[in-house]
């Protein structure tokens, strides 16, 4: 199956950046790029360095100079864009610019997507203005798609404070209340001496809510721009494939575990990220660390018509808490239209002109359903396939409800 998505994307990235070194854009723009996003920039502040470093010098973006940017790419027609990226943003002025361009944005393209990095502090320290966290959580979440906190700032916005799965999970809900389907929690530490960092993530699609988990080797050095990167690959990666968040975590932190450690390798003194010398990493990631299911039900059966009739096993499936979707494959000899029509309050009719025409992805979003809530029921199960798309297959009834039990006890 050709990949999901990407084609054509446009991405206005609004953050920090240095003349020197790999933060903000400087840090997020290459790897789009690379992954084959069209990318405009738009500075928040232009430095000479990053603030880690001994002194700095630079100039800071304000409100209206935003706004008069945006408002100079409008009148020439240059606002199609498919996403927005925001980083760091530093001013209350400047960050209710951005609400106020979003809002121009999606006049153009409904459909534009937010990907907002609310980035604030870490390690329990502020570093922006303490009355931008209001802000974000009351005017920007609200709009925003996705978003890329790390665990001091998923406390901040969520209100909760995070020790442990259970945690995690209900601040995830509460940010979804807020607005954004996916959140993810960029890094977790567990404990100070542990040897891990935590990464989790939560989307929601129809109040259905997934949780995701990876455990990630801790190395010790830390290298400004990391989180940045995080964001913009994120970004990229779901871009390809907007309904498998469990490959797009899997091939994000393969990225940066990469290129961190090849960062570690070099001799340099400034230790800043190597991003060019990491760019086959960023195109080609191995994925080693896999995303842990922490609640995903089922919700969805797909009845395949070859091997099962609706009727006799769809009374079964719906006691179990499903809904159903009968699968119909056209003998005529033309194709004919791919009609997705109600039946009942719980089953749907889903009509595939051939065998061959089958797309796990695109009967799922026909069903509004994501692939990982649903499962596939069939006897020539290992004919359809749909690459780099999670399933779950079934080839009877009783070993469906036996799945669909289960995973609801998992949750």
């Amino acid at each position: 199956m050709a990949k999901e998505g990407s084609e054509d994307s446009r991405v206005l990235s609004i953050q920090s950046h240095v003349v020197h070194g790999y933060v903000g854009n400087r840090s997020a723009v290459f790897p789009m790029q690379l992954l084959g996003l069209e990318v405009d920039v738009l500075n928040t502040v232009h430095f000479s360095n990053h603030t880690g470093y001994k002194k700095f010098r630079g100039e800071r973006l304000n409100g209206d100079q935003l706004l008069d940017i945006i408002a100079g790419l409008e009148e020439n027609d240059l606002i199609n864009y498919t996403h927005l990226l925001t980083g760091y943003i530093g001013n209350p002025s400047l960050l209710r610019a951005i609400t106020t361009s979003l809002e121009k944005l999606r006049q153009r393209n409904p459909s534009l997507i937010y990907v907002c990095d609310p980035v604030m502090g870490d390690d329990n320290r502020l570093y922006v203005p303490p009355e931008l966290v209001d802000i974000y959580r009351d005017e920007v979440l609200p709009f925003a798609d996705i978003i890329t906190p790390n665990q001091f700032e998923c406390e901040l916005l969520s209100g909760q404070s995070l020790k442990g799965d259970a945690d995690v999970i209900a601040a995830c809900q509460k940010l979804h209340a807020l607005g954004p389907r996916i959140v993810i929690i960029s890094s977790f530490v567990p404990s100070s001496d542990s040897e891990f960092l935590w990464l989790y993530a939560s989307e929601q699609v129809n109040g259905i809510s997934n949780q995701y988990k990876m455990e990630i080797p801790r190395l010790k050095e830390y290298y400004s721009g990391t989180g940045d990167m995080f964001a913009a690959l994120s970004l990229a990666w779901l871009s390809r494939y907007p309904t498998n968040l469990k490959l797009v975590l899997e091939k994000v932190i393969a990225t940066i575990q990469a290129v961190m450690k090849r960062t570690s390798e070099a001799k340099s003194a400034n230790r800043e990220l190597r991003l060019i010398q990491s760019r086959h990493d960023i195109e080609s990631p191995q994925v080693v660390i896999h995303a842990q299911l922490l609640h995903s039900p089922i919700t969805h059966v797909v009845l395949d018509s070859r091997a099962f009739h609706q009727e006799s096993v769809a009374a079964e499936l719906h006691s179990a808490g499903v809904a159903t979707i009968l699968l119909t494959y056209s003998t005529q000899a033309e194709t004919p239209s791919s009609a997705f029509t109600q039946v009942s309050e719980q089953s749907w009719k889903l009509d595939l002109a051939f065998a061959h025409a089958f797309s796990w992805s695109d009967v799922c979003a026909s069903a509004g359903v994501l692939p990982v809530n649903a499962l596939f029921l069939s006897q020539a199960a290992s004919a359809s396939s749909d690459n780099d798309i999670e399933y779950h297959v079934a080839t009877d009834v009783a070993s469906a409800v036996a799945l669909i039990s289960k995973r609801k006890q998992q949750a």
